[in-house]
């Protein structure tokens, strides 16, 4: 693709907007921005913009735009195809797309593209941290939060390029085509956006859209929905699974993983392993099939597992007070992962959750709270929702913030007890991200 004097339209002016106006900058476009939000909230964005040239709109402004000199539309992650300016564009014939797409046109290294509705940022940094243990050279990124154009420009000629991608990214591509992919799990997530489990699933399986049988998908032999969203895949098919010996990769015993790919049986031990819950399990797996896919060798494999730390609000470990444990699981903005998260805890725990509501049934979740959960401590948009469909599975106390939050559940917890903030919402009623929840639930978890 030339983008030479070439007019783009970027929709969004987030990280990825941004990252992609500085690209295509770079390659002699010319940029026009515009974002949902009015300009005067934008801030230095529209600055950082206006400085180099760029005009920038608010979408109700949308009328004002010169159509007629836009040769391409391109979407950051957050615009859903339904947006009027992605229908105006395609009503008069413009080129949509987004910065998965586009960055693929300017890419000669192999892809690995992991998706799943939860896990991918873990699965994704931990292939990353296998492959720099063979001492090759990667990029890692995409959803996780370097967009793929950053890592190009950044290094244009990488080994390998691992990339974790959302349904978002992938509703827009054309030609994207990873050498491996990663299919992990689906649970209900962002109805908001795809309608209900019909439409997510077609946006996940898009991962496997160019794939051939001279490629891989690697896939969870446990979940019903990637099972379905993979019968019409052309790539090999590789599973891993958590409960059954598979031709591929499964749980063999609870120390060790066991792998076949080869046709001679690795294990993969996990007593020196950090890394801790099913849903964990599950990600190894998946790490180790696409690392042995690319001929990575078992004793770098086995050490980079037992090197490799849990991210930042993934389960994470925040204090262990009086007894009381507490875990930042600020990243569970679904409810399927904290189906996952409370399951990896034997002892009484105190869940907090809310949010905004994201469209899933919270009511899946009664039977394992009922068996798990010493209370439920709520907050958010999502309160009469959650409390609808949780109240009587354990006691139910609303709060209006996170300090009230963790003040509760210290006032009710006794040694033994777990702390777990997984909120099975996403965090943009009272956050500017998951990250700004977890830190503030770290925040008042160490000033106790």
């Amino acid at each position: 693709m030339d983008l030479q004097n070439k007019t783009l339209l970027i929709v969004g002016l987030g990280t990825t907007g941004l990252a992609v106006c500085d690209f295509a900058r770079r390659r002699g476009a010319h940029l026009i921005g515009l974002d949902d939000a009015p300009k005067k909230m934008l801030g230095p964005r529209v600055e950082i913009l206006q400085e180099n040239g760029t005009p920038v709109f608010s979408t109700n402004e949308a009328g004002m735009l010169e159509w007629r000199r836009i040769d391409l539309v391109v979407l950051s992650p957050g615009v859903p195809l339904s947006h009027k300016v992605v229908l105006e564009a395609r009503r008069r014939g413009i080129p949509v797309t987004g910065e998965l797409e586009l960055a693929s046109q300017f890419s000669q290294s192999p892809v690995i593209a992991i998706t799943g509705t939860n896990g991918k940022s873990t699965t994704t940094e931990l292939t990353g941290e296998i492959f720099r243990e063979m001492g090759l050279k990667v990029s890692v990124g995409g959803n996780l939060g370097t967009p793929w154009v950053t890592l190009i420009d950044q290094d244009p000629d990488p080994a390998w390029t691992i990339l974790e991608v959302s349904s978002f990214q992938l509703e827009t591509i054309e030609s994207f085509h990873p050498k491996f992919s990663a299919l992990l799990n689906i649970t209900e997530d962002h109805y908001e956006r795809h309608g209900d489990m019909d439409g997510y699933l077609a946006a996940k399986a898009r991962i496997t859209l160019n794939q051939t049988d001279e490629d891989a998908v690697i896939y969870n032999a446990n979940d019903v929905h990637v099972l379905r969203a993979l019968e019409g895949a052309k790539a090999r098919k590789i599973p891993f699974s958590s409960t059954e010996h598979v031709r591929g990769i499964y749980w063999a015993r609870e120390d060790s993983l066991e792998s076949v790919l080869s046709g001679t049986p690795r294990t993969y031990y996990l007593n020196k392993v950090s890394l801790k819950g099913l849903h964990n399990i599950e990600n190894m797996m998946a790490a180790i099939a696409l690392a042995e896919l690319a001929g990575l060798s078992p004793p770098s494999i086995q050490t980079a597992l037992e090197d490799f730390k849990a991210l930042p609000h993934r389960l994470q470990l925040v204090r262990d007070f009086n007894g009381v444990r507490y875990f930042d699981d600020s990243k569970g903005t679904n409810v399927g992962a904290v189906a996952m998260s409370l399951a990896s805890f034997e002892e009484p725990v105190i869940l907090i959750l809310g949010g905004k509501d994201k469209g899933g049934d919270y009511s899946v979740l009664r039977s394992l709270i009922r068996h798990k959960a010493k209370s439920l401590i709520v907050m958010g948009e999502a309160q009469e929702k959650i409390r609808a469909a949780l109240e009587g599975s354990a006691p139910l106390f609303e709060v209006g913030s996170m300090k009230a939050a963790v003040e509760l559940a210290h006032a009710q917890a006794v040694a033994g007890d777990v702390v777990l903030l997984s909120p099975a919402c996403s965090s943009f009623d009272m956050f500017r991200d998951y990250k700004h929840r977890g830190d503030e639930f770290q925040k008042w978890v160490k000033g106790l």
